[in-house]
């Protein structure tokens, strides 16, 4: 583009002066005679003399301009000096942009937490405030009625003796040719008797042994009498059991 603008200044000249143009290079330039006695070229010399030499300096190369210059700073210092501030507001601009973009999601999230607590505490306030149903309450002070009866006919049920766990154990000791007429068990602690009639005297010997075996039954005693009878022998056998606490209800359950 100089050279550029130089050939039209080069054409503009030789056209008003109807003659040649010489170009020299910027570094061995000097006024011209005719214009070297003019007072606005000699009188003050800075003025021209500086556009002159910024001319002169602005034409070499970056990084070989060595010459001693009178401006404030020189072309390669002021290069470098762009060079730095450009990377300091480069880099005051990034720290800003990241500093906003910090602070501006601290205040999103700030604000989000905040309307969630609040919404969070209205839903709480709601509920405590709501009205609780009259059905409801009468559903809870039926079933609390339930369990203060079922508790009671659990404690109940725990000091009643099942009488059907003996009888079973009897019923199933007692074979065939044994006949019982009469149970009697005046306490779980005392002595449990059975009045009845045997076939003969070896079906109730060995009723008598089958007894004896049960892991419920204790201290089985069978009185001799009616020795002179071996048919149709009547007996009274008593015993005891084992545990008596065994038969109660809640013993019953645990086992």
């Amino acid at each position: 583009e100089l050279h550029n603008e130089v050939n039209k200044v080069k054409e503009a000249i030789a056209s008003e002066t109807k003659g040649a143009v010489k170009e020299q290079e910027l570094v061995k330039a000097n006024v011209r005679d005719e214009y070297s006695n003019r007072e606005e070229v000699s009188e003050p010399k800075s003025k021209w003399l500086v556009a002159l030499g910024s001319a002169i300096r602005g034409r070499i190369p970056e990084g070989k301009d060595n010459l001693v210059s009178l401006l404030p700073v020189g072309t390669e210092e002021a290069y470098s000096y762009q060079r730095a501030t450009t990377f300091i507001v480069l880099m005051r601009n990034l720290v800003i942009s990241i500093s906003i973009f910090f602070v501006s999601a601290y205040l999103v999230t700030y604000v989000s937490m905040l309307s969630l607590l609040q919404k969070g505490a209205q839903q709480v306030t709601t509920l405590s405030s709501s009205v609780i149903p009259p059905e409801l309450v009468e559903k809870e002070k039926l079933i609390g009625e339930i369990n203060a009866i079922t508790e009671t006919g659990s404690m109940f049920l725990a000091q009643v003796p099942i009488w059907s766990v003996v009888l079973t154990e009897l019923v199933l000791r007692t074979p065939d040719g044994i006949t019982i007429s009469t149970f009697s068990a005046p306490n779980f602690t005392d002595r449990f008797s059975l009045v009845g009639n045997a076939r003969n005297r070896e079906t109730l010997n060995n009723y008598k042994k089958t007894l004896q075996e049960s892991a419920m039954l204790s201290e089985v005693e069978l009185p001799l009498t009616n020795l002179d009878k071996e048919e149709s022998v009547p007996f009274s056998i008593s015993f005891r059991l084992k545990d008596p606490s065994a038969i109660y209800f809640s013993s019953s359950q645990a086992h």
